[in-house]
């Protein structure tokens, strides 16, 4: 047969056994789930925040200040928590907790966040 490029063993092989494979629904992929709408997300959730006072006595409060005392004795540091509580009737809470460092502002008199 001239004119009939004729396939190497390995392509042939590969053809016969892509002939093979059905092509059925549920091997395909599935589609990537939707992200739920964000008013959803959120239902249930309550949000309490807490401006604790610092117990002097506390053992890493106690090293943080006198770290900063130490090494920053110019600057007059005070920090200050902020805890934030999210709360869900069906699972348990969760907590996110924030140190600000503020320093005094020589030149106007006020603190700052640092």
């Amino acid at each position: 047969m001239e004119g009939v490029p004729e396939l190497a063993d390995e392509e042939s092989r590969v053809e016969a056994q892509e002939e093979d494979v059905p092509e059925d629904e549920d091997m395909q992929d599935p589609p990537p789930p939707q992200p739920a709408p964000l008013a959803n997300a959120w239902m249930g959730w309550t949000i309490v925040l807490w401006f604790p006072q610092s117990d002097p006595r506390a053992f890493f409060h106690e090293h943080l200040v006198l770290t900063l005392n130490r090494y920053y004795p110019d600057l007059q540091t005070t920090l200050e928590y902020c805890c934030t509580e999210y709360r869900h009737p069906l699972r348990r809470s969760l907590w996110d907790v924030e140190l600000i460092v503020k320093t005094l502002d020589a030149t106007k008199g006020i603190r700052r966040v640092e």
